[in-house]
């Protein structure tokens, strides 16, 4: 359960990383303006899906 509220806290961080870099570029926009697109989100939780399961791995080696 601890593994899953940690793919949780890392994508919201990916996702809130992503919107920071792109309203840089976009300073004059407010910052919840900002739209991120949908392939970029299920990159996002692609990523922390397989990184879930690399630490869960990693865990039962030890």
């Amino acid at each position: 359960m601890l593994s899953l509220f940690d793919g949780l806290i890392a994508f919201i961080l990916m996702i809130l990383g992503a919107s920071f870099v792109l309203w840089l570029e976009q300073t004059q926009q407010s910052f919840f303006a900002t739209r991120l697109d949908i392939s970029m989100v299920i990159l996002f939780l692609l990523v922390t899906f397989l990184f879930n399961s690399g630490c869960q791995g990693a865990d039962r080696n030890a």
